[in-house]
């Protein structure tokens, strides 16, 4: 903030005085997500830009400590972390989730994948489908022919991604796809079972809240539930996954 602005803040002209917290090196380049997970700490995750396939997008996670004086009703932060996704098979990160054991979780769209970045900065798959395959609860699928009042309603190529919005409640990694509908969850300790495969994991996933009986889904190789109960929604495939570990902190 300017001498002048701080000034003018402190002497009440203005009725609200804020600061956006400082880009980072290059600048934002898509920030897509912002999570607060309480006073003092707030991150955000910029994707990268979105999905192209000649230039590929580095999703990164920002850490930031600010400071809020209701005095003179100025916000302040600083850049203290940057976790870089460069490397890894991630096309487009939809959202981040802050733990309360430190845990970030990221939701990958296009592949359908959950990754972890543990509190020192490494990376580690959390649910993530061998190359090739696809996860039915996490990964993408094409939109069914959509008409509204008479005209037809259509994405570029019917694209309807995985797995979008998080959020961790009791132990708990709660999430919604586009291409299922619903709600999901797998609990925390399942993203960093060391005596399974990150694909293997995903056996752990159960519907919450289904897609309600007569709203079919998009995505014919997903498990369908009945109104009322939880079971698990399976991998298509039971086979060793490749292990992408990173440590990508600056």
């Amino acid at each position: 903030m300017s001498k002048s602005a701080a000034e003018t803040c402190r002497s009440g002209l203005m009725q609200t005085c804020r600061q956006h917290p400082p880009a980072p090196a290059g600048g934002f380049l898509l920030p897509f997500s912002v999570r607060v997970p309480g006073p003092g700490r707030l991150f955000v995750l910029d994707s990268g830009g979105f999905p192209n396939p000649t230039v590929p997008a580095i999703a990164r996670v920002y850490d930031y400590s600010y400071q809020w004086n209701p005095l003179t009703r100025t916000f302040t932060a600083r850049l203290t972390r940057t976790v870089s996704l460069e490397g890894l098979p991630v096309v487009f990160a939809e959202d981040v989730e802050v733990t309360v054991s430190g845990l970030y979780v990221v939701a990958e769209s296009v592949i359908g994948a959950l990754w972890v970045i543990h509190p020192d900065g490494s990376i580690g798959p959390g649910v993530v489908p061998n190359p090739g395959s696809s996860i039915p609860a996490l990964g993408p699928c094409t939109l069914p022919p959509v008409t509204v009042d008479g005209i037809p309603f259509a994405t570029a190529g019917n694209f309807a991604p995985g797995v979008l919005s998080l959020a961790a409640r009791n132990g708990q990694l709660l999430f919604g796809t586009t291409c299922n509908g619903g709600l999901y969850r797998i609990p925390l300790q399942s993203l960093v079972d060391p005596s399974r495969t990150p694909e293997q994991r995903a056996q752990d996933i159960v519907a919450v809240s289904p897609r309600p009986l007569g709203k079919d889904s998009p995505s014919t190789a997903s498990t369908r539930t009945t109104t009322g109960s939880t079971r698990p929604i399976r991998s298509t495939s039971g086979s060793s996954a490749s292990i992408y570990t990173r440590a990508h902190v600056k």
